[in-house]
């Protein structure tokens, strides 16, 4: 299903090639005047994701055998090829849904819907496979691509119905047809960008297994060995940049809104602070991994295949994030095109050492491969950044004490939890240190000032639902 995976993303970046960027854009901006027409703006990024959509929908589902044959090596699969090129175009709206109501900050609802997205792809999928034989893994795969179908569906319908009840136009006449080339301008580099990087990534993870068996495992040891670190390892390394993702998807909006008023000081000193933030969350979240890699592992897969591979990749958790984070900057400054030729250079670089790395390696060629590519990544993001804006952080402040901060916290938690809770279950444990951890690394934040008052007004302000105008005062 993973193989599978890689494929379908690639369908949904061709669906959604940057539209969402283009969406969040082009909204901020038709906010910014006085009697805009939002409504007309939505509109027309809805034509131009179907339009990409029923392309890639269409040549999914045409030439489902032939990618399954040549791809996956087994015909059969061709049929979840089928089911999931139904659910492409329900995706790329629900994209551009997504783009409006982060342009307009109205980000409580789109995070319901996706929580309820999660549920309803999880409930559809237990309960297919309920009905069907599990020992056919054909079957099980077809199960799993109804559910994703189906869950997306279910999130197109609440997202466009929230959009509908919220949606109020000046109604002021705009021009469709140079709104459609304004969303093309936008949507296309970073959409091609996506593209290829996409693309090139499905030929990686192609090539992982390939030059696993070519380190001397056999097909089955290299595709299990594969799936540890890329079904188990990533997510569990990757599961806070959820956060960090929504907050980008904020961002883009804000250098959007102030670019809107000319205020490049307010550009630097939103890079800054966000910087900061991320900065010293990821240096928790990197800590907390590696420091409680075992239990996380050994509670979510009841395995501790896994445990080796979160600790190798926790430290590089804060260069990721950050990466995300200096990504939203430069597209909200409307750097797409840098963006995209970086991604690009990023993932053909990524294939190169996988290609040579792997083979003599192992596996630890591939985690070798994903320092060096990520660390690649945001140098050259942050050398670009650098040139547009002027960003200064004090490395003791913002580096030194959250690590110092960080090691206090998952040593008290554990030294607490040693002492209170011998009687409760592996995953309460876990649970209880993970807050107390996170409670004691805030007040030794705030005890230390690397998080002010005004920093908590700041992030509960990007979460809020009041957009910008115009004639907003300069800050």
């Amino acid at each position: 299903m993973q193989l599978i995976g890689n494929v379908y993303m690639v369908g949904i970046t061709v669906a959604s090639a940057g539209v969402r960027l283009a969406t969040t854009r082009l909204v901020v901006s038709e906010n910014c005047k006085n009697g805009g027409n939002v409504g007309t703006v939505v509109k027309v990024c809805i034509l131009y994701s179907l339009v990409l959509s029923a392309i890639s929908s269409v040549l999914l589902f045409a030439f489902s055998r032939v990618i399954s044959n040549v791809l996956i090596e087994n015909g059969k699969i061709a049929l979840a090829f089928k089911i999931l090129a139904i659910g492409i175009p329900f995706e790329a709206v629900t994209a551009v849904l997504c783009g409006y109501f982060s342009a307009v900050r109205r980000v409580l609802g789109m995070s319901v819907v996706t929580f309820l997205e999660l549920a309803a792809k999880i409930a559809a999928t237990v309960f297919l496979l309920s009905k069907i034989n599990t020992s056919d893994s054909f079957s099980a795969c077809n199960a799993a691509a109804a559910g994703i179908c189906f869950s997306e569906i279910c999130s197109f319908v609440l997202l466009m119905f929230l959009y509908l009840i919220n949606i109020k136009d000046s109604g002021s006449i705009i021009n469709k047809r140079q709104t459609f080339k304004s969303v093309s301008s936008v949507a296309l580099p970073d959409g091609l960008s996506s593209i290829v990087r996409n693309l090139l990534i499905s030929f990686e993870h192609f090539l992982i297994p390939y030059g696993l068996k070519k380190s001397g495992k056999n097909t089955a040891a290299a595709l299990a060995c594969y799936g540890v670190v890329t079904a188990m390892a990533l997510p569990v390394v990757t599961f806070s940049s959820v956060i960090i993702s929504s907050a980008a998807g904020l961002i883009i909006t804000e250098v959007a809104d102030f670019l809107a008023i000319k205020n490049k000081r307010g550009v630097d000193l939103l890079a800054a602070r966000s910087i900061r933030l991320t900065m010293i969350f990821t240096i928790y979240c990197s800590g907390s991994l590696f420091y409680f890699a075992d239990e996380l592992c050994r509670a979510v897969f009841s395995s501790s295949d896994a445990v080796v591979y979160v600790k190798m990749l926790a430290p590089i958790v804060p260069v990721m994030y950050l990466d995300t984070v200096v990504d939203a900057f430069l597209k909200g400054a409307g750097l797409q095109l840098a963006s995209m030729k970086i991604n690009i250079a990023d993932a053909f670089l990524s294939i190169l050492l996988v290609y040579f790395l792997v083979p003599k390696l192992g596996i630890s060629g591939y985690i070798v491969c994903i320092f060096i590519t990520e660390l690649f990544n945001f140098a050259l993001s942050a050398a670009k950044l650098s040139t547009v804006l002027n960003v200064r952080l004090n490395i003791f402040t913002f580096i030194l004490k959250p690590l110092f901060c960080t090691l206090g916290a998952v040593c008290a938690a554990r030294l607490i939890m040693y002492f209170c809770g011998n009687r409760l279950s592996l995953s309460l444990v876990l649970l209880f240190e993970i807050i107390l951890s996170m409670i004691v690394y805030f007040a030794s934040l705030r005890f230390m000032g690397c998080v002010s008052e005004n920093d908590i007004k700041w992030v509960k302000g990007l979460f809020g639902k009041k957009i910008r105008k115009r004639n907003r005062a300069k800050q």
